[in-house]
């Protein structure tokens, strides 16, 4: 937001019609929206005041619980919004899930609620306890099912149900009804009690998956001394939530250097002089150098994708960037899927810039091993030129688009005619 506050286009509503003009990030559904020129600019104004707003609603010490929620809930709607209009990445996902600290405590307590009505206490889990890999696995299905505290119980307490244990060769599962189940059907009634598993249990209960289990549970209760070893790493420590002064320590000093790092991203020459040059080997060698700058302080105003016609030997003409089809210089339906994915898009985008000239000799060198490996002799590519459709976007309509030649490769090195001397 604070890169933004001094944006002419944001503040004009203008900026979501820029974004959603930049084909190599737009998807079908944004190409879409581009029709509706008053929703854009409602969606351009309310995103501003979105990040304007809830920052400091979010902190509100009036009616904090329900004010948080409605956050949580716009932000949320917010990034989903971005993530069904615009091909982001990981962005939407790590933002939506940066808000989950903001969930009021009552959520939370509903959430423990439900959960202990779901647990039956009287639900018992009997293992062997002079098996190490039974009881970490009896441990750990109490984890991650999120059982009963007090389902566990060790068979050698309680007679009978050792003898059950030996016979059956198995752990031994006593269900609130009192009903004994040994081997995988024991797993399914652990996973008919657990709030979680329960949702599963009708399609691990299908006769074909009911044999596998039976057969994997009975290969491991076979084999439990050589996996006890496998799972010897694990040890059985108890929870600490407290934090040691080291770890604190550790913590606080990364929190203020992703301060200090982002304070240059808003104004390096103002906060220069908090972060010497020893912050930035620091941030670039453990990747804390982030930078928060997406469409700010203002979109591109310019787009474009790429067309990389090959001269073959057999003398036709592809595209070597579509895969080898025919050569296209109109704009693709979906330019982002020509990328592949982000990080080729990102390195792409990146390639165009003047500052990157050199890189694009290696990219030549790449695209001519992929395809002449890949095509036989006469398929290959003699030649190529690396050519980027550049499409301008103004406030009321979207230009036309020039062609910029950024690189010509030749794939086979050229001979030298010699020189013939005279007699």
């Amino acid at each position: 937001m604070i890169h933004r506050q001094d944006s002419e286009i944001w503040w004009s509503g203008k900026g979501v019609y820029y974004a959603l003009n930049l084909d190599a990030f737009a998807t079908q559904f944004g190409i879409w929206l581009r029709q509706f020129d008053d929703l854009l600019i409602a969606l351009g104004y309310s995103s501003i005041y979105i990040e304007l707003i809830i920052p400091i609603l979010v902190l509100s010490p009036f009616f904090t619980n329900q004010v948080r929620l409605l956050c949580v809930l716009i932000m949320t709607s917010f990034h989903l919004g971005m993530a069904a209009t615009m091909e982001l990445g990981l962005f939407p996902t790590i933002s939506i899930v940066s808000w989950i600290p903001f969930i009021p405590t009552c959520i939370w307590d509903k959430i423990k609620e439900r959960i202990n009505n779901h647990r039956d206490p009287e639900v018992k889990i009997y293992y062997d306890e002079d098996c190490e890999f039974c009881v970490k696995s009896a441990l750990i299905i109490q984890t991650f099912f999120l059982l009963h505290y007090d389902v566990l119980h060790a068979a050698q307490n309680d007679s009978s149900i050792l003898g059950k244990m030996k016979g059956a060769h198995s752990w031994i599962i006593v269900d609130s009804d009192g009903h004994y189940h040994s081997g995988y059907s024991g797993f399914l009634c652990i996973g008919s009690h657990s709030p979680i598993a329960c949702y599963f249990v009708g399609l691990l209960s299908r006769r074909p998956i009911i044999g596998i289990g039976d057969y994997c549970y009975k290969i491991i209760s076979s084999h439990r001394g050589t996996i006890s070893g496998w799972f010897r790493f694990l040890k059985r420590r108890p929870l600490c939530i407290r934090q040691s002064l080291v770890g604190s320590l550790f913590c606080l000093i990364f929190f203020i250097l992703s301060i200090v790092w982002t304070l240059r991203t808003v104004g390096f020459a103002k906060y220069v002089s908090f972060s010497p040059i020893e912050l930035k080997r620091i941030a670039y060698v453990l990747r804390i150098d982030q930078g928060w700058k997406m469409f700010s302080p203002n979109p591109a105003s310019n787009d474009g994708w790429f067309v990389i016609p090959a001269k073959l030997m057999n003398g036709g003409k592809v595209d070597i960037f579509s895969g080898g089809g025919p050569v296209v210089w109109k704009k693709p339906e979906n330019v982002y899927a020509a990328f592949g994915n982000q990080r080729w898009r990102k390195y792409m985008m990146n390639l165009r810039k003047k500052g990157n000239k050199k890189y694009r000799l290696y990219y030549g060198r790449y695209m001519s091993r992929k395809w002449n490996r890949s095509h036989s002799k006469g398929e290959r590519a003699l030649r190529f030129k690396v050519c980027y459709m550049k499409e301008p976007t103004f406030k009321d309509r979207i230009g036309e688009p020039r062609k910029i030649v950024l690189w010509r490769h030749l794939c086979f090195k050229q001979k030298k005619k010699s020189k013939l001397g005279k007699k």
